[in-house]
């Protein structure tokens, strides 16, 4: 059992934190039982989508802090 499962087994009341993300194709669901895994899910997302267009609006995202990125991403959106 690894030591995450250990944890919750241990701990029964856990927190869980969903993410959902819509998009134009459906949803992407993501669960984690932590703050910190649910905005790496959500970092990763955004630097797989993020395109050209942004880049000329916002800078690349290495010139980007994480929550900038993700900010930045969903304002576009708007």
């Amino acid at each position: 059992m690894c030591n995450k499962h250990s944890e919750i087994k241990n701990n029964p009341v856990a927190n869980v934190y969903v993410l959902r993300i819509r998009h134009r194709f459906g949803d992407n669901l993501y669960v984690n039982y932590t703050q910190e895994g649910s905005n790496a899910e959500l970092y990763a997302y955004v630097c797989k989508n993020w395109d050209e267009g942004l880049t000329e609006q916002y800078g690349g995202l290495e010139m980007l802090s994480q929550k900038q990125a993700i900010n930045s991403y969903f304002d576009c959106l708007d």
